[in-house]
């Protein structure tokens, strides 16, 4: 995902005020979230719902979509 895009999606924006990062640290964790949409192919709606979905379902932290991930690195 461009970055401009990231600035621009609503649940990004809301993640950001939430944790009230400060301009580098914001700046660093769009990088962060840039990479991580290109490599994974998900935008940050797709990427919250399925840490949802799993949360609700009780997954526990190894079982979540997230670390199937790292299989792939």
């Amino acid at each position: 995902m461009k970055m401009t895009d990231l600035k621009r999606d609503p649940i990004v924006i809301e993640w950001l005020q939430t944790i009230n990062a400060k301009p580098d640290t914001e700046k660093l964790y769009l990088q962060d979230m840039q990479e991580f949409t290109n490599y994974t192919g998900k935008n940050p709606e797709t990427l919250l719902k399925e840490a949802e979905e799993d949360i609700k379902a009780g997954k526990l932290t190894r079982q979540r979509r997230i670390l199937e991930l790292k299989n792939i690195i």
